[in-house]
């Protein structure tokens, strides 16, 4: 009869033993045991000890396609027995467990070999090992692999390797470049996961953009703007823009896609789901792009008509690009700059004919927009105020702008009544507006109107106009004799609500 085990160790190597009478629970129980009297940090002589009693191919060998608990315990404790040796080192042992580990289905241990590949980055040496290895086409693959983590992880060892200098040269010429264009083609998400590597190593420096450009990997997204498949097209429609902001728009002017996006912008036919879809991503594009701080828009503007193109589709039938089109308005109008160009051209007349002329979910979008707009800020910019005040005078709403919106915010729907809050708020940030608001004797009635409004949302955007309304350096002159009812106001707080019997009193 063999002595009892007298160690975790020994513990853990009796338990995966062939054919030893142990339960499954056990198994994992010894495994986890032995990981945890390891410590955080192991070190090479440890792992020496641990797999002259344990060999790595007993641990593999616990790998259970019935138990995933059993395997994801193994997988934890190969990879802190792994954790001091180097990249060459687990290849010159152990490159036969490497090979299976990134061809294997399971998620935690096609990870784990993907741990150990990322350990090359550490010298060109490795990286250069590495890449000319049948190890590297394996890593390229996971990217396909159907567990997110994992291509996840693939996606991010492969980034790695391309910042070194024979990394990139491997990940932009030989088999990669290949195998990526085929990879594309599997599925929507694995297209936009390889889009996005690829513009993140083109980002990194102007050496691995020449190189990701000369290569093709850059045309690989060009080319599915004009693909039948729907998402590839619209994933790469929102990655261009993505390398446009890292790296500038020179490539996207440079191969003409800035024309050829505009152009699609501008086809009719507005009943194909497929136009439409692409349209609304184009249309998402620009409003992004504007946002850009690094992107001179006006000129994109000015060379390629978006606004003219903007313009038709806020007249469109289709709601969807319709809608885009004018929360795409608010997002350019929303900097002083955007704001600038946009009162400069026609669009924004066609805006506020729009804005007139919807309703219900149609008008709320169009409500938000205008309160991106008039909400601009800038105190080192004078310029700001007259802008804004400029926008809401062209509103011109029936009877008056500010009536109109009165009445809109004591509708039932919920969803319009905050963009008209939004919108209020925008106005009361702004010295004009200040003055407007508290010169309306319907506003101050109706903000002050605690009764009317029954829920929290309403009551803290009524609460924060308020507090914009005191807080201004002329709310006393502004205010009059309501001046003292505000200030109380805000001092109730936001969710403040009069007894029946003080109300009734306030009745008599």
């Amino acid at each position: 009869m063999s002595p009892a085990p007298t160690g975790p160790i020994e513990k853990a190597a009796q338990a995966l033993q062939a054919g030893a009478n142990i339960s499954l629970q056990d198994k994992i129980a010894s495994l986890r045991s032995l990981s945890v009297s390891l410590g955080e940090n192991v070190s090479i002589s440890q792992a020496t000890q641990v797999f002259q009693v344990l060999p790595l191919a007993d641990l593999y060998g616990a790998f259970s396609v019935e138990d995933d608990e059993l395997t994801d315990a193994a997988c934890a404790l190969i990879s802190k027995l792994l954790g001091p040796f180097s990249y060459d080192m687990v290849v010159a042992t152990n490159e036969e467990f490497l090979l299976q580990g990134l061809s294997h289905f399971t998620p935690a241990i096609r990870c784990l070999s993907l741990e150990q590949v990322e350990k090359c980055v550490v010298s060109n040496s490795s990286v250069i090992s590495m890449v000319n290895s049948q190890v590297f086409p394996l890593v390229l693959t996971t990217l396909a692999f159907q567990d997110i983590r994992t291509a996840s992880k693939a996606s991010g060892v492969l980034q790695k390797v391309a910042l070194t200098e024979p990394g990139l040269e491997a990940f932009t010429s030989g088999i990669s470049p290949m195998m990526l264009q085929q990879l594309v083609y599997i599925d929507g998400t694995v297209s936009f996961r390889i889009y996005e590597l690829v513009v993140d190593v083109a980002s990194s420096s102007e050496n691995a953009f020449k190189k990701c450009e000369s290569s093709g990997l850059l045309s690989i997204i060009h080319t599915q703007i004009s693909s039948n498949d729907l998402l590839l097209r619209i994933n790469a429609i929102e990655i261009l823009h993505k390398l446009a902001l890292k790296s500038g728009i020179e490539f996207l002017e440079k191969n003409n896609i800035l024309q050829e996006l505009s152009v699609l912008l501008s086809q009719e036919y507005d009943t194909d789901v497929v136009l439409v879809l692409t349209k609304c991503a184009i249309i998402k594009f620009f409003a992004n792009l504007s946002e850009s701080r690094d992107v001179e828009f006006g000129v994109i503007e000015q060379k390629h008509g978006i606004f003219e193109r903007l313009s038709k589709c806020l007249y469109s039938t289709n709601n969807e690009v319709l809608t885009t089109a004018a929360s795409c308005v608010g997002i350019i109008g929303s900097s002083v700059t955007g704001l600038g160009l946009i009162l400069s051209s026609s669009l924004l007349g066609v805006f506020i004919e729009g804005y007139h002329s919807s309703g219900g979910e149609t008008k709320t979008v169009f409500l938000r927009s205008l309160s991106k707009i008039l909400g601009i800020q800038d105190e080192s910019n004078p310029v700001v105020e007259t802008m804004t005040e400029n926008v809401y005078n062209l509103v011109n709403g029936r009877s008056t702008t500010l009536d109109e919106l009165i009445k809109m915010a004591k509708q039932p729907m919920e969803d319009s009544r905050i963009a008209v809050f939004s919108v209020m708020q925008s106005i009361s940030s702004h010295s004009w507006g200040q003055k407007l608001l508290s010169q309306s004797t319907e506003f101050i009635e109706f903000i002050l109107n605690r009764a009317a409004e029954t829920t929290q949302s309403g009551q803290t955007w009524k609460y924060g106009i308020v507090k914009n309304l005191v807080a201004s350096p002329d709310s006393a002159s502004n205010l009059g004799q309501n001046y003292t009812l505000l200030q109380q106001y805000i001092r109730q707080g936001p969710f403040y609500q009069p007894s029946e019997t003080a109300v009734a009193v306030g009745n008599i």
